[in-house]
């Protein structure tokens, strides 16, 4: 089963005194039912959207009293709406700023019809849906819309009914004030008790100068990158309490095109269109689309080759084997976490934000001709494989000279209502490889073995307290001996429930060859029995010495 991780990210960042350096909170904020143990949890990532013109800008604002030569007192890329009009009519062209009146633009914008007739219009988020206000500055003539949010996160404005054409972008509280101090206003320190009706009054860095300020901006297109790198600052993250990595997994759910009902939704003539949302519950859909590929990867046969073939299939792929793919084949972050506002990978806070990954089906499943694939891969699995108590389970591959990755999974016995550890059966995950090693002083080569356990480094202790599993390794030599071990270190459902095995799924993706061999594994085809040839009969004597003999 798949859940939405939540969207509490940005709300409880810095609402309380129990929270780390970062301002995040020790035990996480992703939210039931997705903090339990044996489903899969979701978080998002921003999305690349259509590489259309005016999906991302950049704004150049020129303050013409402080600078007569014309250079940019200020420079930003605010986030792009892709429900309204696009900003490509607008590149290259100076377009006058000004600040809407009434502030959060709920009404007719009382400003002169003059200033704001082909001007950028800046307005705040609040009291009603983007449509209404992009619609007032559309009625007073505005070429274009920003909104300013009334908090710290990133905003991306969606949903337009009307279909307005007006170009709408949007950026964050902090970087809005000092926007609105260029063009002499003062935000109140609490932005979300503006009233509907109110304007802002004169203050900031461009008031005490003579006149009203004059300001410009200039949009500039910006050549999209890879945004579904970075984690949107609205996912949930983990750990949970218990230490347990959540999310498991990210995808894209920023800007995501989904169904809309406009109006009332009364089930025999709803207005059904279209709409970029945004959230977890966005991106989840696209881990469970996701999913139903993988399971139909094995059932329409085409594991192991990568090629659809009949006498591959596999009917009963497990939901512990499709997780263990889809987390074996994730994608490491390189991006932002947009909370933080920095890189993932060095603060080392990856794992509190995309668990164990992002989606990444080209990693995950093989086939053959995948022009799409980021690096060639192979896939080796078990499934549904039972263990008992203190047993140890061996697989040996070899690398084939690159990356690999095992991700071991199992669905744990449930635990007591009000424990504080939710894990009940322990399996360990250990990857030994041994290589050849560096040459010593006579240029031999001696064997080296290092053993990687779930979820740590070599050297770190068994993990205690996750289902998944997961060992990635960099850079493997070609001919390297690869041995997955799986051990039941503790079985105590077997004492409540021993009629009921514990089973778990590997799954190894990556640069490597060789089959897992075990009947649990649906590629493995043990060797047929040797076929002897039948004993030699004696040969019959001719007839003519047969005759002599009688």
């Amino acid at each position: 089963m798949l859940f939405a991780a939540g969207n509490n990210a940005e709300r409880i960042k810095g609402l309380t005194s129990e929270r780390d350096a970062d301002g995040l909170l020790p035990g996480g904020c992703v939210s039931a039912p997705a903090n339990a143990k044996n489903v899969l949890a979701v978080g998002a990532t921003l999305n690349l959207v259509p590489a259309t013109e005016g999906t991302a800008v950049e704004m150049a604002l020129i303050d013409a009293r402080a600078s007569p030569a014309g250079e940019a007192a200020m420079t930003l890329e605010p986030t792009v709406s892709l429900d309204f009009g696009t900003h490509a009519p607008l590149y290259a062209r100076p377009l006058r700023v000004v600040v809407a009146e009434p502030y959060l633009a709920c009404q007719p914008l009382r400003n002169a019809a003059a200033d704001v007739r082909g001007a950028l219009v800046v307005v705040g988020r609040g009291r009603c849906n983007f449509s209404s206000k992009a619609g007032a500055v559309s009625d007073a003539g505005g070429a274009a819309m920003l909104i300013v949010n009334f908090n710290d996160a990133a905003l991306l404005p969606g949903v337009n009914p009307r279909a307005l054409v007006t170009p709408v972008s949007a950026v964050p509280l902090e970087l809005g004030r000092e926007i609105l101090a260029l063009l002499g206003m003062q935000l109140p320190e609490n932005a979300e008790a503006i009233g509907a009706s109110e304007s802002l009054p004169r203050g900031g860095t461009a008031a005490s100068g003579d006149g009203l300020p004059n300001v410009t901006v200039v949009v500039s297109p910006v050549a999209p990158g890879r945004p579904f790198e970075d984690v949107a600052e609205f996912s949930g993250y983990g750990p949970i309490i218990d230490g347990r990595i959540k999310p498991d997994l990210v995808a894209p759910g920023a800007t995501l095109l989904s169904a809309y009902g406009r109006g009332p939704l009364r089930g025999v003539s709803d207005t059904c269109s279209m709409a970029r949302l945004q959230g977890t519950s966005m991106a989840t859909p696209v881990v469970a689309a996701a999913a139903a590929q993988v399971r139909q990867y094995f059932r329409a046969g085409y594991y192991p080759s990568g090629m659809r073939r009949r006498s591959d299939e596999y009917d009963a792929p497990s939901g512990m084997l499709v997780k263990a793919v889809l987390t074996a084949g994730a994608a490491e972050p390189t991006g932002d976490s947009a909370l933080l506002g920095r890189r993932l990978i060095d603060v080392g806070t990856a794992g509190r934000f995309d668990g164990f990954g992002r989606v990444d089906l080209t990693r995950s499943l093989p086939l053959q001709g995948n022009l799409h694939a980021v690096q060639r891969s192979n896939l080796q699995v078990v499934d549904m494989v039972p263990i008992a108590e203190g047993d140890t389970h061996a697989y040996v591959l070899a690398s084939s000279g690159g990356d690999v990755a095992v991700s071991l999974v199992w669905f744990d016995y449930p635990a007591d209502v009000n424990a504080y550890a939710a894990l009940v059966n322990d399996l360990d995950l250990v990857v030994e490889v041994t290589s050849p090693g560096e040459p010593d002083a006579d240029g031999v080569r001696w064997p080296r073995t290092v053993s990687h356990p779930g979820n740590g480094v070599p050297g770190s202790p068994p993990d205690r307290v996750n289902t998944v599993e997961r060992v990635v390794l960099r850079g493997v030599p070609p001919g390297a001996r690869l041995r997955m071990t799986v051990t039941a270190a503790s079985l105590p459902s077997a004492f409540l429930d021993p009629d009921t095995p514990q089973r778990y799924a590997l799954a190894i993706t990556g640069l490597h060859t060789g089959t897992l061999e075990s009947p649990y594994n649906p590629a493995y085809r043990p060797p047929s029995p040797p076929v002897y040839p039948p004993p030699r009969q004696p040969e019959s004597p001719p007839l003519a010495q047969a005759f002599q003999q009688v």
